[in-house]
């Protein structure tokens, strides 16, 4: 919400996050068929309201910068017209996705293979933790991550510890 137009690099497809947590900054690339929607997004936006590169990103039907109560409100119609079951503290929050991302991005790092303990520090800095402790905590309970981790265990542990490799 605190995005403004500078921030969207066309270039680079990349989003400067200027101001993140514990005021650190970040640069955040985004796939190509993102960059495609947020493009025309951002096509639309200075078409329908007057702008400046300090101009906020994301508006409103006024043309004012998002606020987290109206994203908020936004986001629970959304749930309301998907039938979204859940209620209280069990209903999905704007924040779950970050856990969804985390979670994907090491269940796929898995399945490539590649070294997630090398790569944490690099998903820590895409998602803004100033390290991979605040990274873990997306990661803690996910079942789906249970699998993955087992087995890269178990092959570990056959071809350095137990020898039978």
């Amino acid at each position: 919400m605190a995005l403004d137009l500078r921030d969207a690099c066309a270039d680079s497809m990349r989003l400067h996050i200027r101001d993140g947590k514990f005021r650190k900054a970040r640069w955040v690339p985004l796939s190509e068929s993102t960059w495609d929607v947020l493009r025309d997004y951002i096509d639309l936006r200075c078409e329908m309201f007057p702008t400046t590169d300090r101009s906020a990103l994301f508006v409103n039907v006024q043309g004012d910068r998002l606020r987290h109560s109206s994203v908020y409100v936004g986001f629970r119609n959304v749930l309301a017209g998907a039938r979204m079951p859940g209620t209280g503290t069990n209903r999905p929050r704007i924040h779950d996705f970050r856990h969804t991302f985390a979670v994907r991005r090491v269940l796929l790092w898995y399945a490539q293979g590649l070294d997630v303990n090398a790569l944490l520090p690099s998903l820590a800095t895409y998602m803004g933790h100033v390290g991979i402790d605040a990274t873990q905590v997306h990661l803690n309970g996910a079942a789906r991550l249970l699998g993955p981790v087992g087995e890269r265990f178990h092959e570990h542990f056959v071809q350095h510890v137990d020898g039978r490799a």
